[in-house]
């Protein structure tokens, strides 16, 4: 209902105000000043584009946003398409209530607002730059603002990993692979979307590619015993090789050959 309500308000609007354009139309006919219905009609045209501005962008975000279920409710990319709704909207009401201050002020007050604007939006994609140009910083943001997500725990992970880390990459694949073993009991209509075989065995490699650097060789044996019934179904090859070939040579290094044997005919298997 409020979804609707949000639709369909600025078209009533503009109805309402095409009527009293009509009104003023008429009275002009009749002999009345035609100024009146001038203005009326370029306010009419401005909130004929405000409200199309506001249907654009609900029912273009209708097409992601159902009662149809999808993997991640948040996803900044998924509003490209209707923020056109909203460049329309904007610039629409601005010439509406710069039309109603005295004809002195509108350019300085124009001015003035398309600097703001400038100088905010300049301020906000630097923010958001710095932050994408870091990994450990751009999947903390993740995890602090959905720590549910098996991929931001996972990504960060590699992160630090990558930064040679090898405590905090630890700490975070043990949140990774928690999740895994909690989602893999939990029973409901909409299954996880991350908790697949693919990711499963990332989680599992990863968590047994750290245990090994930080020699602890029975937690990555683990790892092991529990990613091994997805490899046979992962249909991405490169990721179950190079998996399967950290196991291996992990195990190799320490002294497990039956394990690193076991990983090596794995390997085979998928080649």
């Amino acid at each position: 209902a409020r979804f609707g309500a949000a639709v369909l308000s600025p078209f009533a609007a503009c109805g309402i105000c095409w009527a009293r354009r009509a009104g003023a139309l008429d009275r002009a006919i009749g002999g009345e000043a035609a100024g009146p219905a001038a203005e009326a009609g370029e306010r009419c045209r401005r909130m004929t584009l405000a409200a199309f501005g506001v249907g654009w962008f609900f029912i273009a975000l209708s097409v992601e946003s159902s009662f149809i279920p999808i993997k991640h409710l948040a996803f900044e990319h998924r509003v490209y398409l209707p923020a056109f709704g909203v460049f329309l909207l904007v610039p629409a009401l601005a010439a509406l209530v710069v039309r109603r201050l005295a004809a002195p002020r509108q350019g300085a007050i124009l001015l003035a607002a398309g600097v703001a604007v400038a100088v905010a939006l300049s301020v906000t994609t630097a923010a958001r730059n710095r932050l994408w140009t870091d990994a450990v910083r751009l999947w903390t943001e993740v995890v602090e603002t959905s720590p549910g997500l098996l991929t931001g725990w996972q990504n960060r992970a590699v992160a630090y990993w990558r930064r040679g880390d090898v405590d905090r990459a630890m700490a975070d694949m043990e949140r990774a692979a928690a999740h895994v073993a909690k989602d893999a009991r939990r029973k409901g209509p909409w299954p996880d979307p991350d908790l697949n075989a693919e990711n499963i065995v990332r989680v599992y490699g990863m968590h047994a590619k750290i245990a090994i650097a930080m020699g602890d060789i029975p937690k990555a044996q683990a790892d092991f015993l529990a990613a091994r019934p997805f490899f046979p179904v992962v249909a991405d090859k490169a990721l179950t090789t190079a998996a399967l070939l950290d196991f291996a040579v992990g195990f190799v290094e320490a002294k497990l050959y039956q394990d690193a044997l076991a990983a090596c005919d794995l390997l085979v298997a998928r080649a």
